[in-house]
């Protein structure tokens, strides 16, 4: 299989099917804590990156021999949204499976498009993420692509709520001694009160990311943060703050 993967046993999602819907490692950011690497190729300009019916055929071929899993999530080593065909994958997957809740992973740039908007109407979930509540740190952070800018990711965020109509998740990835002072948690709190998500997930790093040196937060600073944070619906989903017996995938 090209671009599926899994079932994957998810904290988040129950067993999970994934999709990867672009090209390896293409995406709008080159987040130093990916923990698939390196950005290869940073775009904000969304393609076609393969003939649509060879994603089809490799979705229909698995749930023709396998038990359905409780959810389809697009997501893989990059942005989902950069896939041109990302609409007809989720229309298509609706008609044909509609017994299965579709789930997507992203990192916020695209969620603001009016042409976009549209293409979320098949999913049940969207789990976006916000890394930091500082634009000095979005560069730090998420070295985005030249043309992205942090502004465009809270408006996107903050626009959500009134366009999609399913839940959202919204995960904040946190990396001692660079996104957690105070102050950020409280810029995070007034940010997020805008947004409404229907819950926050608080993670940090499991394996080693993409810059070298970086420390995952344990379980007292993630219970720091959380207790700083003091919204409602928030949880702690990071592998360090779990039994071993929960340690399983995102």
């Amino acid at each position: 299989m090209k671009h599926i993967f899994g079932p994957l046993i998810s904290r988040r999602l129950g067993c999970s099917l994934g999709i990867d819907p672009v090209g390896y490692k293409t995406c709008s950011f080159d987040c130093i804590y990916c923990e698939c690497g390196t950005t290869s190729r940073l775009s904000a300009t969304r393609e076609r990156f393969f003939p649509p019916e060879e994603l089809l055929e490799e979705v229909d071929r698995f749930l023709s021999s396998n038990p359905a899993p409780d959810w389809i999530t697009f997501g893989g080593s990059g942005e989902p949204l950069l896939s041109l065909d990302f609409p007809l994958f989720t229309r298509t997957i609706h008609a044909d499976y509609p017994e299965i809740p579709q789930a997507l992973l992203t990192n916020s740039v695209f969620l603001n498009d009016p042409a976009i908007r549209p293409e979320l109407n098949n999913l049940s979930l969207i789990l976006p993420s916000l890394d930091t509540a500082l634009e000095s740190n979005f560069n730090r952070i998420n070295r985005p692509h030249p043309d992205i800018h942090f502004s465009t990711i809270l408006e996107a965020l903050i626009s959500l709520r009134d366009n999609f109509q399913g839940n959202i998740w919204l995960e904040v990835f946190i990396i001692p001694g660079i996104n957690d002072s105070k102050e950020e948690i409280e810029e995070f709190r007034r940010i997020i009160t805008r947004i409404r998500p229907d819950r926050i997930q608080l993670n940090t790093l499991d394996r080693p990311g993409a810059v070298t040196g970086l420390r995952k937060a344990d379980s007292k600073q993630l219970c720091r943060f959380r207790d700083l944070l003091h919204l409602p619906h928030t949880e702690i989903i990071a592998r360090s703050h779990l039994p071993d017996t929960r340690k399983e995938a995102i």
